[in-house]
């Protein structure tokens, strides 16, 4: 057969690594991203979820995308990207992705904080998966600048902590 080949001139980014699925997610919200959702000139569609728009209340949010469903009361959010149903209280998030929660996630263990990042938290330069739910005043900031290491419910890969799939972590934690 024949082989043909397409140049293609656009925005391309591999997400083979843990730093580098971050920092495609941090393109996003930079000041001026390489692409825009928005662009009609190349369209994005998403799955429709049917959900209800954010509710927001007394919130500081600058260069960030908040996904749909999500409740976000009396926080700070830099830099992030919010994923839909998250809730949040009293907490501050930066340089993050948050995934956010499945439709029907699984019940936490007895004494589990809530789904979500719980009052007093900081959150930032992390990935934190799915049906995540951090502690009041929980600290996931890699202080020590750790490139590698690992605990229950987190790992540090190449400096980023990520928070894993339905992980708990308890009140008063400091990653």
């Amino acid at each position: 057969g024949t082989v043909q080949s397409f140049l293609f001139e656009g925005y391309w980014r591999d997400i083979g690594t843990i730093r580098a699925f971050y920092d495609a997610h941090m393109d996003l919200v930079k000041a001026d991203p390489p692409f825009h959702f928005n662009d009609p000139e190349w369209p994005f569609y998403t799955h429709p979820r049917y959900l209800p728009g954010s509710s927001l209340n007394a919130v500081r949010i600058n260069r960030s995308i908040v996904s749909e469903g999500s409740m976000l009361e009396e926080c700070t959010v830099e830099s992030s990207i919010i994923g839909v149903r998250t809730s949040m209280t009293r907490a501050t998030v930066r340089r993050s992705l948050v995934m956010g929660v499945d439709p029907y996630p699984p019940a936490g263990p007895a004494g589990a904080p809530p789904l979500g990042v719980g009052e007093g938290s900081l959150i930032e330069d992390a990935i934190v998966d799915k049906n995540a739910r951090i502690g009041r005043n929980v600290r996931i900031t890699n202080k020590s600048g750790l490139a590698e290491a690992e605990g229950k419910g987190w790992a540090i890969r190449d400096g980023i902590v990520v928070v894993t799939k339905n992980a708990v972590i308890p009140d008063g934690t400091v990653i």
